[in-house]
């Protein structure tokens, strides 16, 4: 039987919970709103599986995030679904490398094997993305709000 989500303890996924992504910028998707979905959607890449797995990961990560946007405050409704829509779109395009492609795991035993065989890998991408990502990164954060507000007024 194919390890569940809802089966792991809070302890478990956190162990999970890599947070890949902009922990180097000042503003960090997971630390918003979306930790609660981010925490679910790193443990199925980890859980692993065929490419409709990947999608199925990435189409719910999705909804939750904009769930979490419509429960925010009125204010932030709209940087809260920028935010959501410009890190699906990357997360969709390049989800496919970070993906634990091959059969799921059936243990936690084995989701915590596969989490710590591939620990060094991910703090070396962290070091990476934290030199050049943040470039790339800020300019889609300010860039791609910037354009909707000038193609919309």
């Amino acid at each position: 039987m194919v390890l569940q989500y809802e089966s792991l303890t809070e302890e478990q996924v956190l162990y999970c919970f890599n947070g890949v992504g902009s922990d180097h910028f000042p503003i960090d998707p997971h630390d918003l709103i979306f930790k609660r979905p981010a925490k679910r959607h790193d443990v199925l890449y980890w859980i692993g599986g065929d490419d409709e797995d990947r999608k199925y990961a990435d189409e719910l990560f999705y909804k939750e995030c904009l769930e979490e946007v419509a429960k925010s405050k009125c204010l932030f409704r709209w940087f809260y679904r920028t935010a959501a829509e410009v890190y699906c779109f990357f997360l969709f395009r390049l989800g496919k490398y970070s993906f634990e492609y091959g059969p799921k795991v059936d243990t936690w035993e084995e989701l915590k094997a596969r989490v710590d065989a591939a620990k060094p890998g991910i703090l070396s991408a962290k070091k990476k993305w934290r030199r050049y990502g943040g470039i790339f990164l800020g300019l889609c954060w300010v860039g791609i709000p910037l354009a909707l507000c000038l193609y919309f007024a």
